[in-house]
């Protein structure tokens, strides 16, 4: 495998899907290896060129952070290095040490003030309210020591509940802990909301209305602003497959492409207003009520299945270059090439997307395996690929619902 040596880095935080797929793009568009640095190896990180490791289980404290990172620094002299976080914990980690860090260093994220209102959905809700962004009915409820678990919600069942503070709610670990919970009646939320109390969590929990419609129903934008504030790029995509499994609600496995230049319109606007820059993604569902996309959340960051993007004509890792390396004057991209992303095997989209046209779209885009890049192919990671999609097929007979959502 060729590389090429450059004037940077990429600094990866986090070893899972979202930055091999990040690694990958900044290799196919630059050559260039990428670090990941994280707790311990794991796959789908390891066993590729691409990658090289630094690990250590304390990283997300910020001492043996600036640590990790002055140690990079110092075996890579001379690179501008860019960071990218791969959770809520890994952003918020790079932003609270960003003074902390050599000049070397781009953290191309938000200031930490706006990004607490942003990450805690009962906050962004609120943004979203008062910029015109339409979101399903939601009540706050407050996690306090001694809290009523019996009430009175202004929409009926089913609902979905989901933790406001992400990186808080991770700390905490209790019997039943899901990413979110799809929730039929009284008494079972109740039982939830009980647990979830029990646990610590002192934050508050979002219980949404629930929109009718199966995975399909569900949009992912993905959009880049540059260091001004402007965004430069939009790839919108269709869901295919979501993750069941607990802790994995929500994540998609699989996604079509979408060429809906008019759809993107309706989200720019807020993240020009609030000047965000670098990589987001909004979450959104389509609520055919009504016939109004319903933001579901903003993510600070790239999503899991993020290479859908460089698939469909918008490269991620060469809008941050050329941004902050090149320091260049982006052009307006919206995505427009064709193609499935997909982290599970292809059997499990043709078992479970049933739409006709959605079938008759598929058959017509480039498939992607983004975990399986040409050129980075060995046994080893063969082997631990193969073991992946077994697990996705279990997971998907054990756990698959489509409305839960």
């Amino acid at each position: 495998m060729k590389f090429e040596q450059h004037d940077f880095l990429p600094v990866l935080l986090g070893g899972d899907i979202s930055n091999y797929s990040m690694a990958r793009s900044f290799y196919e568009a630059y050559r260039v290896k990428s670090i990941v640095a994280g707790k311990h190896p794991i796959y789908p990180t390891t066993d590729t060129a691409l990658i090289q490791g630094y690990y250590n289980e304390d990283i997300e404290n910020g001492t043996v952070f600036i640590r990790m990172m002055e140690e990079i620094d110092r075996q890579h002299p001379g690179s501008k290095k860019i960071i990218l976080g791969n959770n809520d914990n890994y952003v918020r980690l790079a932003i609270e040490n960003r003074e902390h860090l050599s000049g070397n260093f781009f953290v191309p994220y938000i200031e930490q003030k706006l990004y607490d209102r942003l990450v805690v959905k009962e906050e962004f809700y609120k943004l979203c309210a008062e910029y015109g962004l339409d979101h399903p009915g939601t009540y706050i409820f407050d996690c306090s020591k001694g809290a009523q678990t019996d009430i009175d919600l202004p929409f009926p069942f089913p609902v979905f509940v989901k933790p406001s503070d992400t990186v808080l709610y991770s700390r905490y670990v209790f019997p039943g802990k899901k990413k979110g919970y799809f929730i039929t009646g009284r008494q079972e939320l109740q039982k939830v909301l009980a647990s979830v109390c029990t646990s610590g969590y002192a934050g508050t929990l979002i219980i949404q209305e629930y929109i009718p419609g199966d995975d399909t129903a569900m949009r992912v934008l993905t959009c880049y602003s540059d260091r001004n504030g402007k965004v430069k790029g939009a790839a919108l995509g269709h869901i295919l497959l979501e993750d069941h499994a607990p802790m994995l609600v929500g994540n998609y496995t699989a996604i079509l492409s979408e060429n809906n230049t008019a759809l993107c319109d309706r989200f720019i606007p807020f993240l020009e207003a609030l000047q965000i820059v670098g990589i987001t993604h909004f979450d959104i569902k389509y609520d055919a009520r009504d016939g109004k996309y319903k933001v579901l959340e903003l993510n600070i960051r790239q999503g899991r299945n993020n290479y859908y993007t460089t698939g469909s004509g918008l490269n991620l890792a060469a809008c941050l270059v050329r941004d902050y390396i090149e320091e260049q004057e982006l052009p307006l991209t919206f995505a427009d090439k064709q193609c499935v992303c997909a982290i599970v095997p292809r059997f499990l989209v043709r078992k479970y997307v049933r739409d006709p046209e959605l079938v008759a779209r598929i058959k017509q885009a480039r498939w992607i395996r983004p975990l399986l890049m040409p050129g980075d192919l060995n046994f080893p990671r063969l082997k631990k690929h193969f073991i992946n999609d077994l697990k996705q097929i279990s997971n998907y007979s054990k756990y698959y619902h489509p409305a839960e959502r």
